[in-house]
């Protein structure tokens, strides 16, 4: 591929145009700015490469770095496929579309500046889309100062199936759901004796609670967990200490205790009554 460097306020073939090697020399002269703004063009007239500087703005760089108003710039391969699409505003890249080699799009970025939560800081929100093989929105992670708060994943019709959201703490919470749009599961945070915990609650696809109990950062049991019959009442409650099974009782769908068991420091198993 023949390359030049061109500065255009239309970008389009037949405009004035320099050398890489030119735009190098200005480059190394020392001038602010000049060398981390690059505008690359193929043979085509396409824009292969797109390098903004917010301080320092070309009057033939307006339009594609979206100087006067937020603008939205292709970026081709080398074969003159479209790779990705850029929107700058004001010289800062604020956004990204990537695309797959068959022309499908691949993942989105976005870039947005927002008060911080003391209400006088300025912090950088970003926001990340990936897609799958057939265009369609599958996950989405967004981030502020380099912080992950949220996540978000999708199925293949569009609806959305996980939510994860971290406050300041890192402390988790969760929502996931079945294709029906009924809650599958739910995650939050929660104390127990004292110490960081969560507590998980799990549901039948009618919506009738299935599970619910307490873990640590270990994904280790703590206390009471319980299991329940679809349709039913309880089905079994165990307990746990630091993740060891110490007791355990089973009830069958009419509510009647059915085995009791205790268990060792150990873990294995001590008495055991089946009735």
């Amino acid at each position: 591929m023949r390359s030049w460097v061109r500065r255009a306020d239309s970008h389009r073939r037949g405009r004035a145009a320099i050398t890489v090697a030119v735009a190098a020399a200005i480059a190394s002269s020392g001038l602010p700015g000049i060398a981390r703004a690059k505008l690359v063009f193929n043979e085509r007239g396409q824009i292969v490469e797109l390098v903004c500087d917010p301080a320092l703005i070309a009057d033939d760089e307006r339009i594609a770095c979206g100087a006067d108003a937020p603008t939205w710039a292709n970026v081709h391969d080398a074969q003159g496929r479209l790779r990705r699409q850029v929107l700058h505003e004001r010289g800062r890249l604020a956004a990204m579309r990537e695309f797959s080699p068959d022309g499908r799009i691949a993942g989105e970025q976005e870039w947005r500046v927002e008060p911080g939560v003391d209400g006088g800081s300025i912090v950088e929100r970003w926001t990340r889309r990936t897609y799958d093989e057939a265009g369609r929105r599958r996950f989405e992670t967004v981030s502020v100062a380099g912080r992950r708060v949220s996540e978000r994943q999708f199925d293949e019709a569009g609806a959305e199936i996980r939510s994860t959201r971290w406050n300041a703490r890192g402390d988790k919470t969760e929502t996931a759901w079945y294709p029906n749009r009924v809650v599958a599961r739910q995650e939050w945070p929660a104390i127990y004796e004292g110490a960081p915990a969560r507590m998980i609650q799990e549901y039948w696809d009618n919506g009738q609670i299935r599970s619910r109990g307490t873990i640590d950062a270990q994904d280790r049991r703590l206390g009471l967990f319980q299991t329940f019959h679809r349709g039913a009442g309880l089905a079994s409650e165990s307990f746990y200490v630091a993740g060891r099974l110490r007791r355990k009782r089973e009830f069958d769908e009419r509510g009647r205790l059915v085995l009791e068991e205790e268990y060792r420091d150990d873990g294995s198993p001590g008495t055991s009554m089946r009735r």
